[in-house]
């Protein structure tokens, strides 16, 4: 992600906290938040997070659905530890309910992906879309669990 782009995102995130519920208005449905993979390093996925809480902590009416998919090689309950990891992170760091926060096994796509969604509790829930059927994807037994590197806040 290009330096410019990642300011007028940063921006349009701050100015949608200040806005409140400007930015998120009931459609009905939940509306992509945003994403992250392994082409974002730690930082980015952290500032992904962050922004995340803060919309959370903005409108406690808000509910966010992750909504995790793992790769054609995965270790064992990978998307769902992905989804945790991720979970405890936003409660340690930024104190966000746990009903705030729902967890989705989307299933598997060609590369790993976790996917956030924001609405309201009464909309639709996002629905899954895997890419790869479980009989494709190579499940590796014995491997570290997952690190997405938020030890460290």
């Amino acid at each position: 992600m290009t330096s410019r782009i990642f300011i007028a995102l940063l921006t349009l995130t701050v100015l949608c906290v200040k806005a409140d519920a400007i930015c998120w208005q009931d459609s009905g449905t939940y509306s992509k938040f945003d994403t992250y993979n392994g082409r974002r390093d730690v930082i980015e996925t952290r500032l992904i997070l962050d922004n995340l809480a803060k919309q959370l902590n903005g409108q406690p009416t808000l509910v966010a659905y992750l909504s995790a998919y793992a790769g054609k090689e995965a270790c064992r309950n990978e998307a769902r530890s992905r989804l945790l990891e991720a979970k405890r992170y936003l409660k340690e760091k930024h104190n966000i309910d746990s009903s705030q926060v729902i967890l989705l096994d989307g299933g598997f796509r060609t590369n790993w992906v976790v996917e956030i969604w924001l609405g309201f509790r009464q909309n639709r829930p996002p629905q899954k879309e895997p890419t790869l059927n479980r009989n494709k994807v190579k499940i590796i037994k014995n491997c570290d669990s997952v690190k997405l590197g938020f030890e460290q806040h």
